[in-house]
């Protein structure tokens, strides 16, 4: 019990912004339009939480989020900067581990590990965009060894005041190799997915909502091997480095193997940190 509350102390609401540049939010959409040259260099955060429970039924929680971003603009001019010289390269990797047990009986672990990587150019006039994109996916509630999609996608952003939008679509490839005697499966898919953020800025300055919405359909069977995934974050800004952060990750694929459930849903909640450079 000792160790676990001292994992447990170690690993609560620690955030940490990695940055050489302004932190922004870690699912914020594009940068739209052409105002000025493109901020460079590499921003991140670091989210971490844990939970543990000791009753009639122990229940330990731990799960980190790890967001990466890199700029880069070759033009230094506003016209220069707002093509094929202004490039954006995310990486973003979330480890979940879950675990409950009853007096007497074995353990029932839950692991869900999910990896991102984007590299994205923009056109000429900043608002349209192409990108090649792979997304691995680990989650044994869903019979899920792994499961790998890598797509091409061509997209757009539009801003309106507070809110900003990024759409994109494309073909993908998707394979799944599932655990137990589920058969696996490797097919071709049109993906889309959609990126928002509101700034909160009536509740304060720093306050803000995120979501990701990515859907996957499979061109022949589409209603039995869809799979979709969704990423919803709210931070509430106390002070301009200091806030707090509910996340909500959601997974679902059709065709998961007889005995699992297609759908997982996790909530975290801690506070926020961000160091670093921070623009005023």
């Amino acid at each position: 019990m000792q160790q676990r509350y001292a994992r447990a102390v170690a690993c609560v609401g620690v955030v940490i912004g990695l940055c050489g540049g302004p932190l922004g939010s870690a699912e914020a959409a594009a940068d739209s339009g052409c105002q000025g040259a493109a901020t460079t260099g590499v921003t991140g955060q670091l989210d971490a939480s844990a939970a543990i429970t000791s009753a009639t039924t122990d229940a330990e929680t731990y799960a980190a989020d790890l967001f990466l971003q890199n700029d880069i603009s070759h033009g230094n001019t506003q016209a220069e900067s707002c093509g094929w010289g202004r490039q954006r390269t995310r990486l973003k990797i979330v480890p979940t581990y879950d675990s409950k047990r009853k007096e007497g009986a074995s353990a029932s672990v839950t692991r869900r590990v999910s990896g991102d990587l984007q590299h994205l150019v923009f056109l000429p006039g900043g608002h349209l965009f192409a990108s090649v994109n792979a997304n691995l996916l680990h989650n044994n509630s869903l019979g899920l060894r792994l499961q790998q999609t890598y797509d091409m996608r061509v997209g757009g952003t539009v801003d309106a005041r507070a809110v900003s939008l990024e759409v994109s679509a494309g073909p993908a490839f998707v394979r799944q190799d599932f655990m137990g005697a589920g058969p696996d499966a490797h097919f071709w898919a049109g993906s889309v997915t959609a990126t928002t953020s509101v700034s909160l800025a009536f509740i304060s300055a720093e306050s803000e909502f995120d979501q990701v919405v990515r859907v996957t359909l499979p061109w022949s069977q589409p209603g039995e091997r869809w799979h979709a995934g969704v990423v919803a974050s709210l931070r509430l800004g106390i002070t301009k480095r200091f806030g707090l952060t509910t996340t909500l990750y959601e997974d679902y694929v059709a065709n998961v193997p007889k005995g699992f459930k297609k759908n997982y849903l996790a909530l975290n909640v801690g506070p926020s940190l961000k160091i670093g450079h921070l623009s005023k």
